[in-house]
């Protein structure tokens, strides 16, 4: 499939495009490839064009860059696909050759490769934290905050980070661990908004999007005549007792992140007004993540250069 007719394909190759030209990829707008206006607000959209910029994060944009330049985004895919399965065989959990098997041959992750859906970028950094958080424990904040600023329900995980500092708790460690965290995210994204906040922020924060009742959601499951019999506003609401369980059984353990954020997500989604494979992939790879880090055997050493077991 050399050209899959999908927008996020086409948009971030246009996006990719206009930024080798020098122009600012939040600047212009998305070409409507569909040609109607069903999936977008008509006051955004018409036939021709979608009146928005790149519509995911400057991170989405240059890991799909990666792959641009070798003539394809989806490289920059299979790349962060590898990457996971690479961090779940490392581990060294009980479990961590199943969950790893279990992630790289689930039957849809070659449709998800296909289409070049970006939450891969989001699962791979997942892994890349929870490996770092069981084996390289300094990396831990660096790989976070760029986990949060990968896509934009990433911000969901970020009252998760309590399972990933290091215990006991202290204001001085919290602070510096949350200024890496910040630092590391603001480095991939402050040139963006330094370019033109303004249209950055227009962009990715748009939410114009008419309910599909084709999605993969309780809601689309449960809608009548095209319209759902829940409101919109459920796929929040669910959220609080999802940390409210998580705060009070989570373990605080990399293997607990990954599974509160699978959960987040699951519950996110699920009542989504539009979810579809490539989401629901996400909660997938977040299971096979705490999967494998459940009940890990690895050591390695904490910040001041002790050896702790994980």
């Amino acid at each position: 499939s050399p050209n899959p007719f999908i927008d996020v394909y086409a948009w971030t190759h246009y996006a990719l495009e206009a930024l080798g030209r020098g122009q600012n990829p939040y600047e212009i707008w998305m070409p409507n490839i569909y040609h109607h206006t069903l999936w977008f607000d008509p006051k955004l959209a018409d036939n021709d064009w979608v009146k928005t910029g790149y519509a995911y994060p400057p991170l989405s944009l240059l890991v799909s860059g990666l792959g641009y330049l070798a003539g394809d985004m989806r490289w920059a895919n299979l790349g962060l696909m590898l990457l996971t399965g690479a961090c779940l065989f490392s581990i060294h959990g009980r479990f961590a050759l199943l969950a790893g098997a279990l992630y790289l041959t689930t039957p849809r992750i070659l449709f998800v490769l296909e289409q070049s859906w970006t939450d891969t970028y989001v699962v791979g950094l997942i892994a890349a934290t929870v490996w770092s958080a069981c084996r390289l424990p300094s990396a831990t904040p660096y790989l976070f905050g760029l986990t949060v600023v990968s896509k934009q329900y990433t911000l969901f995980v970020v009252p998760l980070a309590l399972l990933l500092i290091p215990r006991p708790w202290s204001m001085r460690a919290t602070i510096i661990w949350t200024i890496k965290a910040i630092t590391s995210g603001l480095a991939v994204t402050g040139p963006f908004l330094l370019w033109n906040a303004r249209a950055m922020l227009d962009s990715l924060m748009i939410t114009g999007h008419p309910f599909r009742p084709e999605s993969l959601s309780f809601l689309a499951a449960t809608a009548k005549n095209g319209q759902p019999t829940f409101p919109l506003y459920i796929q929040f609401a669910l959220l609080i007792p999802a940390y409210a369980l998580i705060a009070w059984r989570a373990p605080k353990t990399p293997a607990g992140f990954a599974l509160s954020a699978g959960l987040v997500y699951s519950v996110f989604f699920s009542f989504s007004k539009h979810a579809f494979c490539n989401h629901h992939f996400l909660v997938l790879g977040c299971a096979c993540i705490a999967l494998a880090a459940t009940d890990s055997s690895s050591r390695a050493k904490n910040n001041s250069g002790e050896v702790v077991s994980v």
